[in-house]
């Protein structure tokens, strides 16, 4: 029996043979209805990744924080050293449009052809998406709060990846405005 679980999707089957020839199959899934489909993870495929972060003044005292990631695996015809470089730059381009979202602008990624062509090629990715914020709440001004909203985000082998990310960005982003909220007490509940 295999088992495998994919952020929050848990599948089980089972397959019976007779001789080793396969006779039966059963399976069982269940979901948080965001999966990856990946073609086989195990092995010897060697697993790498990129983070990389910014903390940004929103105004006096207050910021934001912003940490992204890639993970993902190898095949034989990727070489180690190319992919490393093509998830530097995709979390790099990321993590500078996030900052100009931040900070009111619009930013273009930049991402090679040769960089999207790599990391299609990669197998078993998974986006991390970790947004923060410490607010000043309340009348003494030397305390703050704190929240953070992480979520890693599997993606399936050969899909786009930004378009991916922006679609889990735009998600997290409605959550950490409803966090803002109601830190701020603009919301009914005002307690962290």
């Amino acid at each position: 029996m295999n088992e495998m679980k994919v952020e929050g999707n848990k599948t089980v089957s089972e397959t019976v043979k007779d001789r080793g020839t396969p006779i039966s199959h059963t399976s069982e899934h269940s979901s948080s209805d965001k999966s990856g489909v990946h073609g086989i993870c195990g092995g010897n495929k060697t697993q790498i990744g990129f983070e990389a972060g910014r903390t940004i003044e929103l105004k006096q005292y207050e910021f934001c924080r912003i940490r992204l990631g890639l993970r993902l695996r190898l095949p034989d015809s990727v070489n180690k050293e190319t992919a490393k470089e093509a998830a530097r730059q995709f979390v790099d381009e990321m993590l500078k449009r996030e900052e100009s979202a931040v900070q009111g602008g619009d930013y273009a990624t930049q991402i090679t052809d040769e960089t999207k062509a790599v990391l299609s090629n990669c197998v078993c990715r998974c986006i991390k998406v970790l947004y923060g914020l410490t607010l000043k709440s309340g009348s003494n001004k030397f305390e703050s709060h704190q929240v953070d909203i992480i979520e890693e985000l599997p993606v399936s082998d050969g899909a786009d990846l930004v378009a991916e990310f922006e679609s889990l960005s735009s998600e997290m982003a409605e959550d950490l405005d409803k966090e803002h909220n109601r830190i701020k007490g603009k919301d009914k509940d005002t307690g962290l």
